[in-house]
């Protein structure tokens, strides 16, 4: 049977190492991009500009879930989930994907591949320090 939690174990529990509220910062203003983008296609839609409205649509709800997948999975990994762990690596790791095409192309942009990448393995390396494992640690 397990001991049931104290009030000095669910407090512990609460309070956030300096990893994962660095992190959660970082994942904020990730957060942001797709919202920008995504205000962008609204003003787009709004203002006729839209070639292809139902494209555009589509996007829209693209940015618009993207920014609020990245801002829970940021809430959640605050609060100490498990599964935030995951949302945020992977969410790395589709930010590397961008990067990488970020370098080559007519649109090549060294600067926005390399802050992406510099971001990505920053969170990498919060979301997987000791600190951050253990807050977000699942008793069993």
């Amino acid at each position: 049977m397990t001991e049931p939690k104290t009030d000095t174990q669910s407090a512990a529990k609460k309070a956030a190492p300096r990893s994962i509220k660095l992190a959660v910062v970082i994942l904020a203003i990730e957060a942001l991009a797709p919202t920008f983008l995504a205000v962008w296609d609204l003003i787009d839609i709004l203002s006729g500009k839209a070639l292809m409205l139902s494209a555009l649509l589509a996007q829209l709800a693209l940015w618009l879930g993207a920014a609020l997948w990245v801002g829970f999975t940021a809430r959640r990994l605050y609060q100490g989930r498990a599964w935030a762990r995951s949302a945020a690596v992977f969410w790395q790791l589709v930010q590397l994907a961008i990067a990488w095409g970020s370098f080559t192309g007519k649109y090549a942009n060294w600067w926005i591949g390399g802050a992406l990448i510099v971001t990505s393995v920053l969170v990498f390396v919060l979301v997987l320090s000791k600190q951050s494992l253990e807050h977000t640690a699942r008793e069993i």
